[in-house]
């Protein structure tokens, strides 16, 4: 009976900190992320090279730990600081040579402390989006959002470039002033996003 006995205390004490060991683990890495957060990727991967630029300037490593995984190829587009916080605004490229039709846009912010987030990306469609204005202020996302535009007058003609934003639904506040501001037309019968979310799947912001 002793045997038995301690037979049934060995089992249930392994139990008892596998258990714990499980619980803790939950606690440390989080079953889920928070409501809003983006989860970006990290390029761990040996075989994971980040994109490559496609002119200068070029942004430092550690923008590409949370550009997503499918990009070969860069380009600034723009850039701006708040405090500690450093953003990138870049357009994405699938292949080498880049083709400009085939790209996207990311926006990441660096801190020192936090590293990087990535604040827009391709992802909207799984998890919605916010406009910039809910991670900066209302200046620095319009600044950024001019800056880009007026790369992609330099990378396309205004007439092509008229033709993008025809296949777009929403706009932002931001982007609604930058055009205006480099006095390119707004598509007519577009929805203006002034801070609030997209819910996933009901619409394509970029």
């Amino acid at each position: 009976m002793n045997r038995n006995f301690w037979i049934i205390f060995l089992v249930s004490g392994c139990i008892a900190i596998a258990a714990v060991i499980s619980i803790s683990g939950l606690n440390q890495f989080g079953a889920t992320a928070p409501a809003g957060q983006l989860i970006s990727p990290i390029r761990v991967a040996p075989d994971i090279e980040p994109p490559i630029p496609a002119s200068s300037p070029t942004a430092p490593a550690s923008v590409f730990r949370c550009t997503e995984l499918e990009a070969k190829a860069y380009d600034i587009v723009g850039t701006a600081t708040e405090q500690d916080k450093q953003f990138y605004y870049l357009r994405l490229y699938w292949e080498v040579p880049p083709i400009p039709s085939a790209s996207w846009y990311d926006v990441i912010q660096v801190t020192e402390k936090a590293g990087c987030e990535r604040l827009r990306g391709r992802e909207y469609f799984i998890t919605g989006l916010r406009t910039l204005t809910h991670n900066m202020k209302l200046e620095t996302a319009r600044d950024l959002e001019k800056q880009r535009y007026r790369s992609d007058l330099q990378k396309y003609d205004r007439s092509t470039l008229q033709q993008r934003l025809q296949q777009q639904r929403y706009f932002t506040g931001e982007q609604i002033w930058a055009l205006e501001q480099l006095k390119i037309t707004v598509p007519s019968g577009v929805e203006r996003l002034n801070n609030q979310a997209i819910e996933s799947g009901t619409g394509d912001l970029r």
